[in-house]
This record gives C-alpha cells, sequence and structure tokens, in this order.
C-alpha cells in the first residue's frame, strides 16, 4: 500500500516533465540497495530500466513493464482512498498497481538474496503512445526473451491485443462572413462529412474494429465567421482489416482534406505455444483457481515494440474497474494474488 500511496500521488499526466521526473526519481529512491539502474531520456521523456544483477540489465531471460504515466483526472484522484475492498485513486488500476507490486517484488528478492535474471521497465509516455519510453529503450540494445506488461486484465492473461490507428484528419475552407455562407466553405462541415465516412467502420462491438472520435478542433472563435481549417482526431482499434481501414483513411483524401497517422500499432499475438506463455498459464490456473485463463485485450499496450523487435510477451494486470474514468477502481485481494504469482 505504501508504495501504491506515494505514486498515485504524482500527478505523472503524460506530458506533464515534472511529475514524471519526479515519479521516476521516487522510483528510484525506493528500490533495494544491491538494485542495478540505468536511466534513458528520449525528447525530455525518461525511462528507467532496474535489475537485481548488473547484466540483466541490458539481457534478460524475463522483463516485467510497467508505465507510470497516467491520463488526467480530478484532484481528489491523486490520493489513495479506500473504499470496502478497493482502492480508488488515478492511476491504480492502470496501471500504478502493477508498479507497486513490481516495487515490492524487487525488495522482497534483495531481502531474501535473490538475484533472478529479470529487469523492470518502467516508463512515463504509454499513454501518449509510447515512442519516447519503451520503443526508445529497445532501439538502444535492452532484450529479454519474454515480457509481462501489467495492463490491467483482472488477473487474465492478454495473449492478443488488438491494433491502434490514430489518425488526424485536417481540412480547409474558405473563411467569409457568418451571414455570408455563399462566399465562403465551411472547413468544420466538410469535416463533418468525412467523419462520417470514418465512423462508418465503427462496429461497437469487442471484436470488430472500434473508432473513437476524441476530438475536434478550429481556431475559429467567434459565431460571425465561416471556419476555414479545423481537425480531428480518431482512435481506431482493430484485430484484422487493417487494409481496409487505410482505403477508407485514403479515400477522405482530396484538394482541402488530409490526414496524418500519429500511431500505427499493428495487433499483438502471443503464440500459445510459447514455453514463457506456457508456464505463466500453469501458475495462474493454480493461484487464480482459473481453468480459461487467457483473453484478447481490447486496449493497446507498448506491448507492439517488443514485437517488433522479437520479444514476444503478454499483458498480466491487476483487478478493477474504471480506467481512464471518474471512478477508477482496483480490487485490493488481487494485489497479494498478483505478487504471488
Amino acid at each position: 500500500e505504501t508504495y501504491l500511496r506515494h505514486l498515485v500521488r504524482y500527478r505523472s499526466v503524460t506530458g506533464n516533465k515534472l511529475q514524471c521526473d519526479a515519479i521516476i526519481n521516487y522510483v528510484l529512491h525506493s528500490l533495494p540497495v544491491v538494485a542495478k539502474s540505468k536511466r534513458y531520456e528520449c525528447n525530455g521523456v525518461k525511462s528507467l530500466v532496474v535489475a537485481l544483477n548488473e547484466k540483466s540489465l541490458k539481457k534478460a531471460t524475463l522483463c516485467f513493464h510497467a508505465h507510470l504515466d497516467v491520463v488526467d483526472g480530478s484532484n481528489a484522484q491523486f490520493q489513495l482512498k479506500k473504499t470496502g475492498d478497493f482502492y480508488t485513486g488515478r492511476g491504480v488500476y492502470d496501471m500504478k498497481g502493477s508498479a507497486a507490486v513490481f516495487l515490492s517484488l524487487l525488495n522482497y528478492y534483495a531481502q531474501i538474496k535473490q538475484y533472478p535474471d529479470v529487469q523492470f521497465l518502467f516508463t512515463t509516455d504509454e499513454e501518449a503512445g509510447g515512442s519516447n519510453g519503451t520503443q526508445f529503450v529497445l532501439s538502444q540494445g535492452i532484450k529479454s526473451r519474454f515480457v509481462i506488461t501489467g495492463e490491467p486484465t483482472n488477473l487474465k492473461i492478454g495473449t492478443q491485443a488488438k491494433g491502434a490507428i490514430w489518425v488526424k484528419v485536417r481540412t480547409k475552407g474558405i473563411p467569409a462572413h457568418g451571414a455570408y455562407l455563399m462566399n465562403g466553405k465551411n472547413a468544420v462541415v466538410e469535416l463533418i462529412k468525412k467523419m462520417k465516412t470514418i465512423l462508418s467502420l465503427n462496429t461497437n462491438t469487442k471484436k470488430g474494429i472500434t473508432v473513437n472520435l476524441s476530438w475536434i478542433k478550429s481556431d475559429n472563435a467567434i459565431a460571425n465567421k465561416v471556419p476555414d481549417s479545423t481537425e480531428a482526431m480518431l482512435d481506431i482499434r482493430y484485430f484484422s482489416q487493417r487494409e481496409m481501414i487505410l482505403d477508407v483513411l485514403n479515400s477522405i483524401k482530396d484538394v482541402n482534406t488530409d490526414f496524418d497517422i500519429d500511431l500505427d500499432a499493428e495487433p499483438v499475438i502471443c503464440s500459445q505455444n510459447n514455453k514463457y506463455l506456457q508456464t505463466l498459464m500453469s501458475i495462474v490456473k493454480k493461484e487464480n483457481k482459473d481453468n480459461d485463463p487467457t483473453i484478447k485485450c481490447l486496449g493497446g499496450s507498448d506491448l507492439g515494440y517488443f514485437a517488433k523487435v522479437g520479444i514476444p510477451g503478454v499483458e498480466y494486470g491487476l483487478s478493477g474497474i474504471g480506467h481512464h474514468s471518474t471512478d477508477e477502481r482496483l480490487n485490493i485481494s488481487s494485489l497479494d494474488v498478483y505478487f504471488n504469482t
């Protein structure tokens, strides 16, 4: 609880450099004396690799991965509270709870003087795509044979994860007085037409394609002007049909409409024949009394960056509800189960 209470206090919202740097420093100061660590930084984003022996910092059998950044919330959410069987607070479920368990593991093994061939990777930009954190650290030659990222999975093993495409669409118009529409071309109206095309991909199902219209922006700040530019961000998730999605995106392009892909993470699948996965499955079945411990994950994670450099892995994290919501909760009993696993 102590680690989690401190971790939650940091408003380590993606892009808040001061707080993200501070939470990395807290992790450093919470390590056992025997721990080895190496900091990494890319475009102002800090990450930390930790191990209990020197060689595991660079190459290990197993990597435990946790992101310490969170989406923003109310001031009250940055205080850990206990409500019945749950802890509440921003990041308790996604995924400072897992990070707290990883810190406990490091200190436990240091105390009993066992130094397993394991590395721990803590990053601070997963919610923004992870390119300056996990992707950069892996580009520096950090390797492992298998990775477990502590994303929230309710003590299930996520062997598959949807791919993600974050696309920013821009439209141009012709400015005019709001009373003289015939003299202009409304960029917002044109954008809405394009959004309908992309949103037609949305199946609103767990197995199918989902499209979230994240935001729409316009430079126009007054009522009596025809807006001449606007942009929107969409978050597209999928297990398959990537080429069809790209075809639809390309179909909206014209002289006044263009788009950029800010994130293109393909789906991740871990083979059921992987020996490390099979070991984890047998342990989870025993510890959790769960004969069917694997799931497909709807959200993305940094696993895709590991997969691109040939490192297989899974999502395996704590139980709770409400990640990214106003009521984020962590099931307290899952902490012990997760630690023991």
